[in-house]
């Protein structure tokens, strides 16, 4: 059996629970079946992915909207690139409506995992503006017309049914996320205690999540000084849906912090990350290993990242060099005209600069081809303080 596994996140690009389960489940499916994933974003270098795919360029530009047009215009595009596939298998709004147009067009049952939903999450209208009629479209469109719906929890199936009382309830079943028990194994060092000030002789109330409204972080702040003066808050925050939820957030933990004291707070923000928005040789797009771009290696000096505007996509190799480990990444600069085009017409072509967010810790890269999308992810990392203009 082929099987189109869809999904907005697949590794490197991961944000949320929903990718850290695709990720496990794809590895796990491979063996039983003929398995694709198809994923939003820049090609990967995992033979488990089939197809990524991109937003249309007539749809970029700002406004909250636009988010969820681009979304579904990636769902057109992998909804025509999982055609000879005898299942397709979505999960989050993000790709319900590619699994649906799958469905209609190639006559394949579609099985819909739900994470989330749509009809309680009225805070992404915050997010999403108008777009959020979208999002619950895709969703909705996609639950009540898939063949099957993993929800993940007991829980989940509930909300579906609640939600959604088309969806028939046979229809329903409940799989629970999956995770590797060798990975996850139990890890009893003291160096990550000790670099972030956390006591293991205090009792602790930990939370772990991105900084969302569904997740609860302002609820269990506003509780925050109800909690027994000797245990210590530890805060494991993801990145911010938005920079007004980053700044809420932080005024409450500051707050917290001078009521009661004992709060750690280990935010995305403070793990090291580099970005990259460069692109200093005009005209050039490709450096491959010109005079060009050893001088870049050179005056990178003393940086941990080295960025080569080398490929139309991200990745990246470390290397040691003077002692140290140095990633270079390739940053996907690109040009509006291809060369043909340029030879003639005499055009130079127009340089586009995506922005790079590369977290050395954790040997990840973060690529945004829009470069107003890498802006606000930066902004929202810094508590939506600007971070800087783009030459």
């Amino acid at each position: 059996m082929k099987v189109a596994l869809l999904s907005r996140e697949f590794p490197p690009e991961v944000y949320g629970g929903a990718g850290v389960h695709v990720e496990y489940l794809a590895r796990e499916l491979a063996a039983l079946v003929d398995l694709g994933v198809h994923c939003f974003g820049t090609p990967r270098e995992s033979p488990l992915v089939a197809g990524t795919y991109q937003p249309w360029d007539a749809l970029a530009g700002g406004g909250p909207h636009r988010s969820a047009l681009r979304t579904m215009s990636v769902d057109l595009a992998m909804a025509a690139g999982v055609e000879g596939c005898d299942l397709v298998h979505s999960h989050t709004w993000y790709a319900n409506f590619a699994g649906h147009l799958a469905k209609l067009l190639y006559d394949v049952p579609h099985v819909a995992t739900t994470h989330s939903l749509e009809p309680l999450r009225p805070w992404k209208a915050e997010q999403l503006g108008g777009g959020y009629a979208l999002s619950s479209f895709c969703e909705r469109t996609g639950l009540e017309h898939a063949d099957a719906v993993i929800a993940v929890s007991r829980q989940m199936r509930d909300d579906v049914l609640r939600a959604y009382p088309a969806v028939d309830p046979e229809r329903v079943v409940v799989i629970h996320n999956g995770i590797d028990p060798e990975e996850y194994a139990p890890d009893h060092g003291r160096d990550v205690l000790d670099a972030y000030g956390i006591d293991p002789q205090r009792p602790s109330v930990v939370f772990v999540g991105r900084i969302t409204r569904q997740k609860g972080l302002v609820h269990l702040l506003q509780a925050a000084p109800a909690i027994a003066p000797e245990a210590q808050l530890v805060l494991c925050a993801g990145a911010p849906d938005t920079p007004e939820i980053a700044a809420e957030v932080r005024a409450l933990v500051e707050g917290v912090r001078a009521r009661r004291g004992g709060v750690v707070w280990i935010e995305v923000g403070e793990q090291r990350y580099k970005w990259v928005a460069r692109h200093k040789y005009k005209y050039e797009s490709s450096l491959n290993t010109t005079n060009a771009q050893r001088n870049l290696n050179m005056q990178a000096g003393g940086a941990d990242v080295v960025s080569l505007a080398h490929k139309h996509f991200v990745d990246y190799h470390a290397k040691q060099a003077g002692g140290r480990k140095v990633c270079y990444i390739r940053c996907g600069t690109y040009k509006i005209w291809d060369d043909y085009g340029q030879a003639i017409g005499g055009h130079k072509g127009e340089i586009g600069v995506p922005i790079v967010i590369f977290y050395p810790d954790r040997h990840k890269v973060v690529g945004f081809d829009d470069l107003e999308d890498g802006l606000l992810h930066l902004r929202a990392l810094r508590g939506g303080k600007v971070i800087g203009k783009t030459a």
